[in-house]
């Protein structure tokens, strides 16, 4: 069951979150190659999609309880969905305790221009 389709939250999701899971923009003076100004580069938080995989979880469950109160029956697959949600909790809880390291293994950066197309 994905509620969320028909409910325009993952629209809502992508429009709130995509600016922190993907960023794209001109490299600057950060590496040293003549073309450095006009080079692209490009940012991806796996923490960041993992927040907006929470948010959407969270959607799923609260309807799922809201199936089960006003309409009295128990939608099917409730429990591997609360199951999933309580996953993406245990994660990202682990992703804020990994913030402190000094390279964030959850952030791919990329400065390719093969690798950062807009």
């Amino acid at each position: 069951m994905k509620p969320n389709s028909e409910s325009g939250i993952d629209q809502l999701l992508l429009y709130s979150h995509s600016v922190d899971f993907f960023q794209t923009g001109k490299t600057g003076k950060t590496r040293k190659s003549k073309d450095a100004e006009n080079e692209k580069h490009l940012v991806i938080s796996f923490a960041a999609l993992n927040r907006m995989r929470l948010r959407s979880l969270q959607a799923q469950v609260v309807e799922n309880v809201m199936q089960m109160y006003f309409r009295n029956t128990i939608p099917d697959g409730w429990d591997e969905l609360l199951s999933n949600y309580m996953a993406a909790v245990r994660d990202n809880d682990f992703l804020q305790a990994e913030v402190d390291r000094s390279e964030d293994p959850f952030v791919v950066h990329c400065e390719r221009v093969v690798d950062a197309t807009e």
